[in-house]
């Protein structure tokens, strides 16, 4: 599965359109946990993003969902607040001294990593491409 961001920042050090959404996320965990998905890209102007919820997050979220018919509902709300959050500040403050592109991406990621996605940015010109070994 893909999508593009072909939006381009007037300043790629000081704009968010790069990095996949709120939207983008919870929609990608919906998919990867209870649909047939695995992988995601992103096709942005400065790179492509591989995306895929780890398997021990898409088993966990499946055994939730099993005992909590609201549970796919919440985590959608969880996501789309965690993630909204981050764009929000950054837009706020982008004028900030330090406050970068590459600096947002950063904890972008690691808040991927805490909710289970594995994330591989590629930037031009290198080629995205699938793990060998990917445990699906």
């Amino acid at each position: 599965d893909f999508h593009t961001h072909p939006v381009i920042c007037k300043n790629q050090n000081r704009c968010a359109l790069e990095v996949p959404s709120a939207f983008d996320i919870a929609y990608l965990f919906d998919n990867q946990a209870f649909g047939i998905n695995r992988f995601h890209f992103v096709f942005t102007r400065m790179g492509t993003y591989r995306i895929r919820l780890l398997h021990r997050a898409r088993k966990a979220a499946q055994l939730a969902a099993q005992s909590n018919p609201a549970f796919r509902t919440q985590v959608r709300v969880r996501l789309l607040r965690m993630f909204g959050k981050r764009y929000v500040a950054f837009s706020k403050v982008y004028p900030k001294p330090g406050l970068t592109l590459k600096s947002f991406r950063a904890t972008w990621c690691a808040l991927m990593r805490e909710v289970g996605f594995e994330v591989k940015l590629f930037v031009h010109p290198q080629q995205p491409y699938l793990p060998l070994r990917a445990r699906l």
